[in-house]
């Protein structure tokens, strides 16, 4: 049920307190301190001390008049209260469960001191489900448990990462829930409908690199902090279904040029024959026109398949072997040509190897080990790029599309994991952009973010 907004007062904190307040905090600054290796006098710490009881009391009336304006319904009041607020006052309203849960529910809508007043407010909050009442006053995003529990820290560490960041691109995200708190690291995913679902390493925040050499531009981030900002990104690009080509920034044709991305599809015929080009040499030895149709269509077949085992490979292949005997077999001037052209370039009297023999030749082929190193599951993107390809090509995900990109692409990469498809690259540069505020980008990187005006909130999406 929506709670009653608040009215408006018309005489707020009357500006004799806010004085007071003022001076008090002032006197206390200004209070004598014990010299480092002296000893402090008796007039030195009674006067500390009068300080320290004037602040106790200001802070005491501080809490009495947020505890009246709230009973009164007063907004101004509230308003002027939070602006002239202290760090005694903050902290000591955080610490007050029951006054801070009333302030909460005070508010139906945020407003700017609101936002102002909660940021200097939560690092002090020690109950987690007021801080995740707090989180979601401030962002307009719920937290809840998923199969594992949120903990107070990791909540709090949820509300620094977001605090600057733009509004319009954090509204994106629906809710955000747990997965579990794995002690190998943070983790995450992120849906269609807006929610974002993160593991963590327990409450322990220190782990970095996750998915990263010695000296990417990301190896030095935390790992949570990223993970939370990559998963965002997701929401922001919009892009969280394997089987589209990327999102809406990761699509766009002024992104893609930054690797040189290419969407290779999902036809298996179109993908053998875009690998076999890209191969600087497809076969390891010479083939004759029926053993290159052999051996396309069994790659056709790893690819539609996924194979990245031999003993399958070999399986697809001597099916394409007989498949393809069988086409050639009762044309007798096809297989008479054949077998003459064949068998004057190999001496073989069957027009073409042995299945054996053409499946060793295929087994040690470009075309053929990588497709079988470049399935989802070889993690290909994580491996560095592959040697004699002259474009880097593999699939990103079971039941997805196949990606290319240029052999240059990783001379100044944040992550390995910014390659496994382009949708992730733009999370990557999201998370990493944010995180370091623009220090840990590449340039090319950092001109194409801030072009867009992803860095200030300044983006706008297509109607």
């Amino acid at each position: 049920m929506e709670r009653e907004a608040l009215k408006k007062g018309s005489d707020g904190l009357d500006s004799t307190h806010a004085s007071q307040r003022e001076a008090q905090s002032t006197e206390y600054a200004a209070a004598p301190r014990t010299p480092v290796g002296g000893q402090s006098s008796s007039a030195g710490k009674s006067a500390t001390n009068q300080a320290k009881a004037k602040q106790a009391e200001a802070t005491k009336a501080y809490l009495t008049s947020m505890r009246e304006a709230i009973t009164k319904a007063d907004t101004g009041a509230l308003e002027q209260l939070m602006v002239n607020a202290t760090k005694s006052d903050t902290k000591a309203h955080a610490k007050d469960a029951g006054l801070l849960r009333d302030f909460l529910a005070a508010y139906t809508t945020c407003s700017p001191d609101l936002n102002r007043y909660l940021d200097k407010l939560y690092v002090d909050v020690d109950d987690k489900d007021l801080l995740v009442e707090c989180f979601d006053k401030r962002f307009g995003i719920p937290i809840r448990d998923g199969n594992a529990p949120w903990t107070l820290r990791a909540v709090a560490r949820l509300y620094k990462n977001y605090i600057g960041m733009p509004v319009n691109q954090i509204s994106m995200v629906k809710e955000i829930i747990t997965d579990d708190s794995s002690a190998y690291g943070s983790s995450g995913w992120a849906d269609y409908k807006g929610t974002i679902e993160l593991s963590y390493p327990g409450d322990d925040f220190t782990q970095k690199g996750a998915w990263c050499d010695a000296g990417d531009l990301k190896h030095n981030l935390i790992d949570f902090d990223t993970t939370q900002l990559h998963e965002t990104g997701h929401q922001v690009d919009k892009w969280n279904n394997i089987a589209v080509d990327a999102g809406v920034y990761s699509g766009s044709s002024g992104f893609k040029k930054l690797s040189g991305w290419q969407f290779e599809g999902d036809n298996s015929k179109k993908v053998a024959k875009k690998i076999h080009d890209y191969a600087e040499k497809p076969y390891a030895e010479e083939l004759s026109r029926t053993e290159k149709k052999i051996a396309m269509i069994g790659a056709e077949k790893l690819v539609e398949d996924e194979v990245s085992g031999m003993t399958e490979m070999e399986d697809a292949l001597e099916e394409s072997y007989n498949e393809l005997g069988k086409n050639i077999d009762g044309d007798t001037a096809s297989q008479g040509l054949l077998d003459s052209t064949n068998g004057w370039i190999f001496n073989s009297p069957t027009g073409y190897r042995s299945l054996s023999d053409l499946t060793s030749i295929l087994a040690n082929s470009k075309l053929y080990s990588h497709i079988m190193t470049s399935v989802p599951s070889q993690d290909a993107w994580n491996q560095g790029n592959a040697a004699a390809m002259k474009r880097q090509i593999h699939k990103g995900y079971s039941g997805g599309k196949w990606y290319s990109f240029s052999n240059d692409a990783r001379n100044e990469k944040m992550s390995r994991y910014q390659f496994r498809a382009p949708g992730e690259e733009f999370a990557e540069l999201y998370a990493t952009y944010h995180v370091s505020k623009g220090k840990s980008v590449g340039a090319k990187f950092k001109t194409w973010f801030e072009s867009v005006g992803l860095h200030d909130g300044s983006n706008k999406y297509k109607k």
